[in-house]
């Protein structure tokens, strides 16, 4: 008869029994129904178990594995209070005596006592050392006065505090040192008549004194009683001094000759002297050889000035034209038009005519390829 194992049955033969085929192949068949089980996963258990069977239960946390031991499902592994079917809800103690002794009831009348204490351990209301503080029937207790910065503070400590302070609140004019002086760096405070004082300004937001003030209010008062107060005007004998000085009040005159050489398509620039400051002035120019000319208004801007006479030496037709408009004052070889002629010689023409300074000035220009000569008068009268 062959031994089975413990686990799968599977037979076992005998040292003096012969393994037929068949007995082989019964144990291939109970090792293949064997090893098609698995362990089934859920949150219900499976129906029609057979003993042995394993089973995961998801409805727990964590999951608990389960075998089937032919009536119920029984937990493998640790089993805790609540894995226990069928245990009682409560449970009824047991007398079996006098478990409270007497000691103990003596402890728990102590006890009792102790509770019901209205100063227990030696607690007071008076400030008394080493001892429990307790409010009184008023509800207060009493301390020591303090002594460091973080001891309990009495009532008569902050009193004196309140004191100070109402006493700082009722200073009018020397809280914290102020005064009425001008005292650097001091608080300042009116004095009995509402005024107070700071030193003389320097920087321009600085409070002005009264000083400084009156100073602005008598300039301001001789400003109103002056004559000129605001500047604008002159006296007569200012008026005669500035004209002195930018020019003569009476006329000058004369007259001058020029015969003068002037080079190749160059300039000459001729100065009369006036012996003073004049603004204004006129001139008639005339060829030496012909009383017809042109005559110059003039001033001290070159650009400006006017001319009229006639147009050549020997054309007595006139016309009136501008040094601005014409680019020059007379002109000269090789055009024709204003003026030619009037300098004695027909090259030669002129620039310009102004005052500078205290000296008229008179700037001819020759256009020809070669040396010319003026031939001409100048009679002249500025002021």
């Amino acid at each position: 008869m062959p031994e089975l194992t413990p686990k799968l049955g599977i037979k076992k033969p005998l040292g003096n029994e012969t393994v037929s085929r068949a007995a082989f192949n019964e144990n291939y068949d109970i090792i293949d129904a064997n090893a098609q089980k698995n362990i089934i996963q859920g949150s219900t258990a499976p129906v029609n178990p057979v003993v042995d069977d394993l089973w995961i239960d998801t409805s727990t946390t964590p999951h608990s594995l389960k075998k089937w031991n032919g009536t119920t499902w029984q937990k493998i592994g640790a089993v805790t209070w609540d894995d226990i079917s069928g245990k009682p809800s409560s449970f009824l103690p047991t007398v079996h005596g006098n478990e409270a002794h007497d000691p103990d009831l003596a402890l728990a009348s102590d006890l009792a006592a102790h509770l019901a204490e209205t100063a227990p351990h030696g607690a007071t209301s008076a400030a008394t050392a080493s001892k429990i503080m307790m409010r009184d029937v008023n509800g207060r207790a009493k301390v020591a006065a303090p002594l460091a910065s973080d001891d309990i503070a009495r009532k008569d400590t902050v009193d004196a505090v309140q004191t100070n302070l109402n006493t700082h609140a009722a200073l009018t004019s020397t809280a914290h040192g102020a005064t009425n002086a001008a005292t650097a760096s001091t608080l300042m405070a009116r004095d009995a008549s509402g005024r107070a004082k700071v030193a003389a300004p320097a920087a321009s937001d600085d409070i002005a004194i009264k000083s400084t003030v009156d100073a602005v209010q008598t300039n301001l008062n001789t400003h109103k009683t002056s004559s000129d107060h605001d500047g604008r005007y002159y006296t007569e004998s200012e008026v005669n001094a500035l004209l002195a000085e930018k020019m003569n009040n009476t006329k000058a005159y004369g007259n001058v000759a020029y015969t003068d050489s002037i080079a190749a398509s160059s300039t000459l620039t001729k100065t009369i002297a006036l012996g003073g400051t004049y603004k204004h002035g006129h001139l008639v120019i005339n060829p030496s050889s012909s009383d017809l000319g042109i005559m110059v208004f003039f001033g001290t801007d070159n650009m400006k000035s006017l001319v009229t006479g006639t147009v050549t030496s020997t054309d007595w037709r006139g016309g009136a034209w501008s040094r601005e408009l014409l680019g020059c004052i007379a002109v000269g070889n090789p055009s024709t038009g204003p003026g030619k002629g009037v300098t004695g010689a027909s090259p030669i023409g002129i620039d310009d005519v102004y005052i500078n300074g205290s000296n008229i000035v008179i700037v001819f220009h020759n256009y020809a390829t070669s040396a010319a000569s003026l031939n001409c008068t100048i009679n002249w009268e500025v002021w």
